[in-house]
């Protein structure tokens, strides 16, 4: 029987448990290593303290009798898990922004990527340079157009520059 802060259980169910906290440990160090990248100090300084006391039963539980090997191959399969699910899920909830992509194309592919762009009803402003050459920006609203422009453009030779376009109120 093993012990984990008074309550007894079994070695599977002290296995299951290790392996949920260890889950969620990698899963909230992700989560902090994101928003610490992100520069935003309160939340930092939340989610550094939270990471830290739950990394406290972490250690407690590996403290244990569990074999080191058993422990590291836990770990090692929460972190693949872990990372993975997080990244997934903050991608899922992440919030469509607006790009604007600029390219600069042949007078004569710049007929077929208008052709295209009006027809999947992009927003975009094209302007004759003086190199026989055009000049596009496009503004795509969500990652699906960019990914759609993006491949376009590369299929046409184009040199383009993706920038983001960020608003804080």
């Amino acid at each position: 029987m093993f012990e984990i802060f008074g309550i007894e259980m079994s070695i599977g169910w002290y296995i299951v448990v290790f392996f949920i906290c260890q889950l969620v440990n990698v899963a909230l160090n992700t989560l902090k290593t994101i928003i610490m990248y992100r520069e935003e100090k309160i939340s930092s300084s939340l989610i550094n303290a939270i990471t830290y006391g739950f990394y406290a039963i972490i250690v407690v539980m590996t403290a244990s009798s569990l074999p080191l090997w058993l422990t590291i191959v836990i770990t090692f399969i929460t972190n693949l898990i872990g990372v993975y699910g997080s990244m997934w899920l903050l991608d899922r909830f992440k919030k469509d922004k607006l790009w604007e992509i600029t390219a600069t194309v042949s007078e004569e592919e710049s007929k077929h990527l208008a052709t295209m762009l009006d027809l999947n009803k992009y927003s975009y402003t094209q302007l004759q340079a003086n190199n026989g050459k055009v000049v596009f920006n496009i503004y795509s609203h969500n990652q699906k157009e960019s990914a759609w422009v993006k491949f376009y453009l590369d299929t046409g030779g184009a040199k383009y520059i993706v920038h983001e376009e960020r608003v804080r109120l």
